[in-house]
């Protein structure tokens, strides 16, 4: 409990600088004088955090499999998979394409003795069995969205399940089981469970 809300505090601490940065860089060269903390918005990332009640919500669905690792794709902080490894004692990989969000990461969990995480920027060729990927995909774009589906596809095991937010998953390969609405920090959103076909 300490570690996680260790991580919490170095997590602010970075969002904080990383706020006094962008404003002194754009105070110094801005396009547009309305734009002072965050950068254009590109449809490729969520900004705000999954609530951990309503992740803690979505994971107790009686759909959910018994699972040994917790993939996030997308991961942003890290928070959800944190949690995982502390309090659910799972294995987890988290992946998210931005390279300081995924060293903010890796750096917190060895700092802090955060066991069983591992961080990624891409996403791996194959996967353990018994896993359940995580996909927060609320913000990203549709051409972003199918290539990591499609990614998906071609890696994932058969014994796993993916836990869609917003938007479905639209392949061949997956079959929705349940679709169910949760509320998270930016709204009312569903929640769609799919396995293997």
């Amino acid at each position: 409990m300490t570690r996680f809300f260790l991580y919490y505090f170095c997590i602010l601490i970075v969002r904080f600088c990383r706020m006094i940065i962008h404003f002194f860089r754009y105070i110094v060269s801005r396009t547009n004088p309305r734009s002072y903390f965050v950068e254009p918005i590109d449809g490729d990332y969520n900004f705000l955090s999954s609530p951990l009640k309503t992740f803690n919500r979505i994971m107790s669905d009686d759909v959910v499999p018994s699972f040994d690792w917790f993939v996030d794709v997308g991961c942003g902080e890290g928070l959800v998979g944190v949690f995982v490894a502390l309090f659910k004692r799972k294995r987890v990989m988290l992946h998210d394409h931005q390279v300081y969000l995924a060293r903010v990461v890796r750096w917190l969990s060895w700092g802090l003795l955060i066991p069983r995480v591992m961080v990624s920027t891409r996403m791996c060729d194959a996967y353990p069995s018994k896993s359940v990927f995580f996909c927060v995909w609320t913000s990203w774009s549709l051409r972003n969205r199918q290539r990591v589906v499609d990614k998906l596809a071609s890696v994932f095991p058969n014994d796993s399940m993916i836990v869609s937010v917003t938007h479905p998953v639209d392949h061949e390969s997956f079959i929705l089981v349940k679709k169910m609405d949760y509320l998270f920090a930016w709204g009312s959103a569903n929640v769609y469970y799919y396995k293997h076909a």
